[in-house]
């Protein structure tokens, strides 16, 4: 029985001598901890450690492959990474590779695409993993703005209604007893024709000020001047209705205000897809690899968020204005995240991850349509993630590759 760590993976078997000697040429996309770990081209031969650091989970799985079956692999780094795959099949990066078949295999985090499947095959899952956002931490709340939280919009549009309800009604009862007062008995349009359009303005004008006077000393329960009082009983049941209605409408913000002033006040949280929407910042990343498989999505809350998804290079995403953009990073299953080298130590203590995923997705190596390399790859993945060794490469890599960063760390 072989004494080996699970990290470097030794087996003694050759179950299957059937490739003996046979080169596989494996693209690449530049270095991607902690899926593919390649300074630069190197060839790799089976049970021999080669001059330069070629790691990363994948190409582990491809280095006890090339040990088991006798294979040499020659890996190469497309700088154009993933690439894109055009109609005519053809594309750039390690799709292109492989779908040209200048390649028999590539590797570097592919997820599954229903586009891509038309072109090449995928393996079998290796890792699962969560496409999930970095986004900006919530701010306290301006303490000026605390004054409008005790009420909800609608509830404060609905005091704002009713104010100008019982303005309205209040300057109609007082015109009313004006009117009475003067030996009128109704007004009728002789009236307004001798009292004259602009003094009939000027007075209904006049009447609301006095009227919304009235009713912004209620609403802030304060006494009311007697040169305002009309000793009429129907006005004196209106005081006291309004009255009423603004002592309950006080003493729920009041009751209300006390309790936020309790605790800090924060900016809404960008916790779920929903969140995201409402707030209408964009997301994305450096790559359109990344959402390919969502991209011919027909769900519609994906849909409406793909609408604010941009692809910026490198350059750009780094000098973003702060708090205008949620970036995407990859979760694995264990806890630890790849974060993109382009959010810098200094900014990512400015964001936080969602509690939920845009969506889940699983990495695959992609091999040519038909490959006779594919069978066998799938066995050896199957019994690797059987046994655990998978999950012990990808712990131990994720405690020393800098650019993965576990949970809690």
């Amino acid at each position: 029985m072989c004494d080996e760590e699970a990290y470097k993976i030794i087996t003694c078997e050759m179950d299957d001598p059937k490739f003996v000697l046979t080169t596989l040429n494996v693209s690449s996309i530049p270095i991607f901890p902690p899926y593919s770990i390649i300074e630069k081209n190197v060839i790799v031969y089976p049970n021999k450690e080669p001059a330069t650091i070629v790691d990363g989970i994948e190409v582990q799985i491809f280095r006890e492959y090339a040990n088991r079956y006798n294979i040499i692999l020659n890996f190469t780094i497309n700088e154009n990474a993933w690439g894109k795959i055009y109609t005519n099949r053809t594309g750039d990066g390690v799709y292109a590779d492989v779908i040209e078949s200048r390649f028999n295999a590539a590797i570097g985090a592919m997820t599954f695409s229903a586009r891509a499947v038309e072109f090449v095959e995928y393996a079998n899952a290796e890792i699962d993993s969560r496409i999930i956002c970095l986004v900006p931490i919530p701010r306290n709340v301006n303490k000026f703005l605390l004054v409008f939280f005790p009420f909800t919009l609608s509830l404060w549009l609905a005091i704002i209604c009713s104010i100008i309800t019982l303005t309205i009604t209040l300057s109609f009862l007082t015109h009313k007893a004006q009117l009475f007062d003067e030996n009128h008995t109704r007004l009728n349009k002789q009236n307004v024709s001798f009292i004259g359009i602009n003094k009939f303005l000027s007075e209904v004008s006049n009447g609301c000020s006095k009227s919304l006077l009235i009713i912004c000393y209620l609403t802030l329960l304060q006494p009311i001047s007697k040169k305002f009082m009309i000793p009429k009983l129907s006005n004196r049941i209106f005081y006291a209705l309004s009255f009423f209605h603004t002592l309950l409408i006080s003493a729920a913000y009041i009751g209300g205000l006390a309790a936020i002033l309790t605790l800090p006040q924060y900016e809404q949280p960008i916790r779920t897809r929903q969140d995201l929407i409402d707030s209408k910042m964009e997301w994305g990343t450096h790559d359109m690899a990344y959402i390919y498989p969502i991209a011919n999505s027909n769900h519609s809350q994906i849909n409406i968020l793909l609408k604010t998804c941009r692809v910026y290079d490198d350059e750009k995403l780094r000098n973003l204005p702060p708090r205008t953009f949620a970036y995407i990073v990859v979760a694995l299953s264990d806890g630890s995240y790849k974060i993109p080298d382009y959010i810098s130590k200094q900014g990512i203590k400015a964001l936080q991850l969602m509690d939920q995923e845009i969506f889940n997705s699983a990495s695959h190596a992609i091999f040519r349509k038909s490959s006779p390399f594919l069978l066998k790859y799938n066995q050896l993945v199957r019994r690797l993630t059987e046994s655990g060794i998978i999950y012990q490469i990808r712990e131990q890599l994720c405690k020393t590759t800098p650019l993965c960063v576990m949970e809690g760390g």
